[in-house]
């Protein structure tokens, strides 16, 4: 039988919680859940800069957002990498047609959406068939 040396009961807690913590799940990537997801496509044509379009998803399904003029909330539905977002409920601020046009693509975009992946700092939503409907980006 081997013997193995005396850890001091501190070292010992330390190296159990660096190997609890510290193991694969605290990889650079961010998640889905939690912070902020800024659109930067939609159907693959670039967000104008003025449409500030975002959307957050938190742990239990909330979601919350803005289309660029509107604010919207809601939940999804996630399974595994399966998502949808039923209709939201939404603010009814009429604002220039240069943001209200892209704001009912990216709805319209998030309605069609069957599935997501991500991809470094990018979370990807895709309609049936593996379309990209719409490319967001972790903002914070």
């Amino acid at each position: 039988m081997i013997q193995l040396p005396s850890i001091p009961a501190r070292l010992m807690a330390a190296l159990v919680m660096v190997f609890v913590w510290g193991g694969p799940a605290s990889s650079a990537e961010p998640g889905l859940y939690g912070g902020e997801w800024l659109a930067t496509e939609i159907s693959g044509k670039p967000v104008p800069e003025k449409a500030r379009m975002t959307l957050s998803i938190a742990a239990d399904g909330t979601v919350s957002g803005s289309g660029g003029c509107n604010r919207f909330t809601g939940t999804a539905d996630i399974d595994g990498n399966r998502i949808s977002f039923p209709p939201f409920a939404a603010t009814m601020k009429m604002c220039p047609p240069p943001l209200m046009v892209p704001e009912q693509e990216f709805l319209g975009a998030l309605a069609e959406v069957t599935s997501y992946r991500l991809e470094g700092s990018q979370l990807i939503l895709e309609a049936l068939g593996g379309v990209e409907r719409v490319t967001l980006t972790r903002e914070k």
